[in-house]
Formats: structure tokens, C-alpha cells, sequence
């Protein structure tokens, strides 16, 4: 199949996905939107394999830039891998389990819980300082310049986010036992539309040839 077919096939499936979110969500109920549900693990599901992505391509990639990049990627997915299990907390038996679901630990009471934030924080730095001495910035923009970034998907993205945090926030009209799922929903839409994107952007950088000026140091 075309590749431009099938990615307006999968976007058209997102999309209805999108549509019939409020009925679905009243058709799965609103234990589907609990902690450690479903949805929850749909999410890091797709986490993990965008990690295995980015892992697959750094080794693939011919051009130091390319390769780089992914190589970045891998710790900001596993940063959000470990978000969503709460650093750790949804590995470990609830708390509780009352109407509304099972209650884990909270970040703060976990026997490690006074380092994840500190620990995140260093990530981040050593993140940042390894983003500028690669020169990713010059990557993205010159991806920009070549219209090689996925608008469209990414605007899926922010689309899903948006009614996502609506819905956290009561922002939205939603019966209370609707609440929790819709939310779990969108946000799992959401990162199947990041999903998109990066199945996107290793098409359309696969095969690219930055200039001279935009190699990263060895």
C-alpha cells in the first residue's frame, strides 16, 4: 500500500476514534479510567515501542545527525514510560481499592520518593547540555526548512491533549463516572497521535543529507 494512502487511512481511524470518544467512554465504563487500568497500560504500551523505535533507528541511521536524534529520543520516552507508572508506584499493590478504584502510593511516599525529583532533574540537565553540544536545535530547524516535520499528526497531539486536560480539569460537561475515563481516553489518543508522528519523521528522515554546518561533533 501507498504510504501516503496508508497514513491518511490510519489518521482517518484516529480521527473516528476521536469522534465517538464520548459513547465509547460510556460504553467501557468508568473502570476502564482508572489507576493502572486499562488505558493506563495502552499508554505504556505505546511508550515502550516508541522507545524500541528510537532504539531501531539510532542503529539504522547513516548520517551521524539522524542517528543522534533518536538517541535523544530514547530518554525522553523512558522518562514518560516511568511518569506514567507514577516512578514506579503502579508496580507495587494498592493501597486501597474503594469505589473509584484502586490508590497507590503517592510519588512522596514511596521508600525513594524524595530522590525521583531530584533524579529527573539531573536527567534533565545532562539532557539539555547533551541537545546543545549535538546541535539538535539546527537539526529541527533545518527539518522545518525542508518540510520534513509532521504538522497534521502533531496537531493531533495537542487536539487530544487539550480534552484531555478539559477533562481533568471539569473543564468539559461530562456526568461524574464519565470523568476519569474520557481523560484516560484522550490521553491515550494523544499518545498514539505521538506514536504518528515519530512513525512519520522516521520516513521523512531516513534518508535526509543535513549540510556540512549541521553535523553534530564527534
Amino acid at each position: 500500500m501507498n504510504k501516503q494512502i496508508y497514513r491518511r487511512l490510519i489518521i482517518g481511524v484516529w480521527l473516528i476514534a476521536l469522534v465517538v470518544a464520548y459513547p465509547l467512554c460510556q460504553w467501557l465504563g468508568p473502570e476502564r479510567g482508572w489507576e493502572n487500568g486499562r488505558l493506563e497500560w495502552l499508554q505504556v504500551i505505546v511508550l515502550c515501542g516508541l522507545i524500541v523505535l528510537a532504539s531501531v533507528q539510532a542503529k539504522r541511521a547513516r548520517e551521524q545527525s539522524v542517528r543522534r536524534f533518536w538517541r535523544l529520543m530514547i530518554p525522553v520516552f523512558v522518562l514518560m514510560v516511568l511518569r506514567e507508572l507514577t516512578w514506579g508506584a503502579m508496580l507495587l499493590p494498592p493501597v486501597e481499592v474503594g469505589a473509584d478504584g484502586p490508590r497507590y502510593l503517592s510519588r512522596k511516599d514511596l521508600p525513594y520518593g524524595d530522590f525521583v525529583h531530584p533524579a529527573v532533574g539531573i536527567v534533565i540537565i545532562l539532557w539539555i547540555l547533551a541537545v546543545i553540544r549535538c546541535k539538535l536545535v539546527s537539526f529541527c530547524l533545518e527539518l522545518v526548512r525542508n518540510r520534513r516535520i509532521p504538522w497534521l499528526e502533531m496537531g493531533l497531539v495537542v487536539v487530544a491533549s487539550i480534552l484531555a486536560i478539559a477533562a481533568e480539569r471539569h473543564i468539559l460537561s461530562l456526568p461524574g463516572n464519565m470523568v476519569m475515563v474520557f481523560e484516560e481516553y484522550m490521553e491515550t489518543l494523544a499518545y498514539l497521535a505521538i506514536g504518528l508522528v515519530f512513525l512519520r519523521l522516521k520516513d521523512n528522515i531516513s534518508n535526509i543529507r543535513m549540510p556540512l554546518r549541521y553535523f553534530m561533533k564527534k
